[in-house]
């Protein structure tokens, strides 16, 4: 997974598979991706996160010029296994655009909308409209990672401890998690949480993994609260009151892609028509919630400030 960084900001970049003990000897370096070097290797300020786990973290300055960019650590010797690399891409802007579906066109007035002529659409058509909306709808939502498919939401360590227990409606995939002093905590796989936390006593929080679906906080606290940025679930719309998760100007898109849907049951001639608005529709969507390596909105912000 890409680090999205604002430029000439310091952030924490971390590493794990290599041998345990190499503080002194790790190093890490920056690349342009053309052939250059932005930030030349060095091995000042790399740490063992937990001793004897072999990942490792270093508080580097992103460059100056947003684009891509590539992080690369070794440990001094040749060959693919003593060399890891994590994409870096360097942006301007750090800002978080977040739908919330409580706005715009209700299912019910998409619905009237997609009908909206009887001498082509039947009243009793009114349940295959629904499905046929839902079904744009869902490939919209899966179509990219558009910047409304994102939120933050607190997460509170259970009464006695145990894994956190997510309460939002549209928690899908936790990504970044930040405790209440707005320091990242570190993701590891299962195995390695396992492996670094299995038997760890209670204590200040330093890393987290998904397991079953929750998520495990390794030490595990007895109390607090968290700030989780997670990708939001989608679910499809059921009641005619409910809005789609989709900004609000894009409402309409609904419309067009149900209407073409049910015209092309009937191989009406009008469904290029709709069809083609549809697809424009996406593509204008595309221009204001996407994002932009050289200056857009980041989804995937490493830095707490960014989604507070």
């Amino acid at each position: 997974m890409a680090l999205y960084i604002q430029k000439s900001s310091r952030f924490e970049a971390t590493v794990g598979g290599f041998a345990s003990g190499l503080v002194g000897t790790l190093g890490v370096r920056i690349l342009d991706n053309v052939g250059g070097t932005t930030i030349p290797r060095t091995t000042t300020g790399i740490t063992e996160l937990v001793p004897g786990s072999g990942v490792y973290a270093a508080v580097l300055t992103a460059p100056a010029v947003p684009g891509d960019y590539s992080i690369v650590w070794d440990d001094g010797q040749t060959g693919i296994q003593h060399n890891a690399a994590e994409d870096l891409l360097v942006i301007t802007s750090t800002t978080v655009q977040v739908g919330i579906g409580t706005e715009g066109m209700t299912f019910g007035q998409i619905l009237d909308d997609v009908l909206d002529n009887p001498l082509r659409f039947e009243a009793d058509l009114r349940p295959r409209a629904g499905r046929s909306v839902n079904l744009r709808y869902a490939h919209v939502w899966a179509l990219e990672d558009w910047t409304f498919r994102f939120a933050t939401t607190e997460l509170d360590v259970p009464v006695g401890g145990g894994p956190l227990a997510p309460i939002a409606a549209d928690f899908g995939t936790p990504l970044y998690l930040w405790d209440s002093n707005g320091s990242q905590l570190l993701f590891l796989n299962e195995d390695e949480f396992v492996n670094n936390y299995g038997q760890a006593t209670a204590g200040s929080a330093q890393a987290w993994t998904v397991m079953a679906g929750q998520i495990y906080l390794g030490p595990a606290p007895s109390s607090g609260s968290f700030t989780c940025y997670y990708r939001r679930r989608f679910s499809a719309l059921v009641g005619e009151e409910e809005y789609p998760m989709l900004p609000p100007e894009f409402h309409l898109m609904l419309v067009h892609g149900g209407r073409a849907e049910l015209l092309a049951v009937s191989d009406d001639p009008m469904v290029s028509l709709m069809e083609a608005q549809f697809q424009q529709d996406i593509e204008a969507m595309k221009r204001e919630y996407l994002i932009d390596a050289l200056g857009q909105p980041a989804m995937w912000p490493t830095d707490y400030s960014a989604v507070s």
